[in-house]
């Protein structure tokens, strides 16, 4: 594949995930700002640990499976047997994983005080299982560029779902965990079933056996799934699927339910920039991996320059839009508010950080990165223990978070003499700031 191909098909990939992530977060928003006016405020905080803690265990079950197919893709996706392979050695500690947290779950009868049902650890085992290979699902077909079947079965992902559990709300049936639980299984199941026929057909296609005699390790895909996974975990601890979970236990429901509302609108909005931009990043850089190190620093600047940029401009809208911002969050006081800022500002880092995870995978250096994030995962377990209060934790988790990003930053001029592009583009700033005033003209005084 020329680089002109690579581009052509990064533009229409950048497209149709933006497209598609907009649409889904935007629905995905607006059916939590629905849910937390029409359920009891701790019935809301249930379910938001209870989701937080599923994708959770997505997240951590995965063991660096997702992220090892980027940069070995062009090995194991030559041929049938290659990719049965490839697929079957990395899947069985997933499934292993997966089998001990189901005994786990169907062995739990309460959690936190809260009675769980045999019927809900079973579809919230299932539901675990079908998530994650709808996530794999997705990351093959992203490599292989068929970002319109992922828009297709996202969108029918989110549409059913929101569609059942507000057929159940109308049917006179409460919302609670077991209600909002059950329908993602079903939507889970259709997305999952749709995405893997897309694969199977490619893999239908392939060639039985590979041209070239070219071997990869196996002790290589596991170290570098060592290092991919520690770097994750690091990183998992300033993402709402873990404040979430943890501000419930500490704090109490209503901590959690705040959060949960909050995060859910910033998630949406951030999450079409690490969809667009973190899918796009991937597919430059394994396509330029080989060339020189121009190629792949100008990939680089290329990306942030964009991306940055969006990130300044939806910091400008945040601050002169925020006492709107905070009001739909639901934050009654200013220690309300001032919880719902701080974990802004720790979402928003994350995003900076994008470029830097996607170019240290794809050159299979997740090692280094895992050296600054053990530092804060070290510190993030001394903060859990402890018997701080909620704003301080946040403060210093924000703190945390900055340190470990400028670190990164340093580490990579120094090993790849590679920088962001970080410069501030008036034209967009400026068009950034007359659209937020106008907003705030028309919303500001709701």
């Amino acid at each position: 594949m020329n680089s002109v191909t690579v581009y052509q098909k990064l533009v229409q990939s950048i497209g149709w995930n933006a497209c598609e992530s907009i649409v889904y977060h935007v629905l995905y928003a607006l059916h939590q700002i629905v849910l937390f006016n029409t359920v009891p405020y701790e019935e809301y905080g249930r379910i938001s640990v209870a989701f937080s803690m599923l994708y959770l265990a997505v997240w951590i079950l995965d063991l660096g499976f997702d992220t090892a197919l980027c940069p070995f893709w062009f090995f194991w996706s030559q041929s049938k047997k290659r990719v049965v392979s490839f697929l079957t050695y990395n899947s069985i500690p997933t499934i292993i994983a997966w089998i001990l947290l189901s005994i786990a779950i169907m062995l739990v009868g309460t959690f936190h005080g809260y009675h769980v049902a045999p019927s809900l650890r079973l579809i919230t085992s299932i539901a675990i299982a079908a998530e994650i290979v709808r996530r794999l699902s997705k990351t093959i077909l992203q490599l292989l560029f068929k970002n319109r079947d992922i828009a297709v079965a996202e969108l029918i992902f989110i549409g059913s779902y929101i569609s059942c559990v507000w057929s159940i709300w109308a049917m006179g049936i409460p919302l609670t965990v077991y209600t909002t639980v059950a329908p993602l299984l079903a939507s889970s199941l259709i997305s999952a079933l749709i995405c893997l026929t897309q694969v199977l057909r490619w893999y239908r296609a392939l060639a039985d056996q590979s041209n070239t005699d070219d071997e990869l390790h196996y002790s290589r895909i596991a170290r570098f799934r060592l290092y991919s996974y520690g770097n994750s975990m690091g990183t998992l601890f300033f993402s709402s699927n873990f404040l979430v979970p943890l501000f419930g236990l500490k704090f109490g429901a209503s901590h959690a339910g705040l959060l949960k509302l909050s995060g859910s609108v910033v998630h949406s909005i951030t999450i079409v920039l690490q969809k667009t931009f973190g899918n796009a990043c991937k597919a430059i850089l394994a396509n330029t991996r080989s060339n020189n190190d121009i190629t792949q620093k100008e990939a680089f600047c290329t990306i942030t320059r964009y991306l940055y940029q969006l990130l300044y401009g939806l910091l400008i809208f945040c601050i002169i839009n925020h006492r709107f911002l905070i009001h739909i969050s639901g934050a009654a006081d200013l220690h309300s508010g001032i919880l719902l800022i701080l974990f802004f500002v720790i979402s928003l880092l994350d995003n900076f950080a994008i470029t830097y995870e996607k170019l240290y995978e794809i050159n299979e250096r997740p090692d280094l990165l895992c050296l600054f994030n053990g530092i804060g995962t070290l510190l993030m377990m001394i903060l859990i223990t402890s018997s701080i209060s909620a704003v301080p934790l946040l403060v210093i988790m924000t703190l945390i978070r900055i340190s470990i990003l400028a670190l990164t930053g340093c580490m990579t001029f120094a090993i790849y003499r590679i920088s962001p592009y970080q410069t501030i583009e008036p034209i967009f700033i400026l068009g950034m700031i007359l659209l937020s005033l106008c907003f705030f003209l028309f919303f500001g005084n709701t």
